[in-house]
């Protein structure tokens, strides 16, 4: 599977500030690129690639959210994000919808 242009683009900026949250939590690039490296690895359980299937995900905004969603594309799969504050119809229509 050929790189996303967007991991390429991280890879050049390794030690630059990716994610700023909370109370001066900053993350770099380098361990975005490493979190979702993991999470797309254990994503894949030995396949090859995902063949764009629809992973559906929830996560407050900030490092973990942007880690589940890279790590979907890196694997070749879609991210579906489902918001927190969804309703359980909500979350049952978009999962229906999506094919997550």
């Amino acid at each position: 599977m050929q790189e996303l242009p967007l991991i390429a683009r991280a890879r050049d900026h390794r030690d630059r500030i990716a994610i700023r949250s909370g109370a001066h939590q900053d993350h770099r690039y380098r361990e975005l690129l490493e979190a979702s490296a993991l999470l797309a690895f254990q994503l894949l359980a030995g396949a090859a690639d995902l063949a764009e299937a629809r992973i559906a995900f929830m996560a407050p905004a900030g490092f973990a959210w942007v880690v589940m969603q890279w790590a979907i594309w890196r694997a070749g799969g879609i991210a579906i994000p489902l918001a927190l504050s969804a309703t359980r119809p909500e979350i049952e229509y978009v999962l229906s919808d999506s094919q997550a």
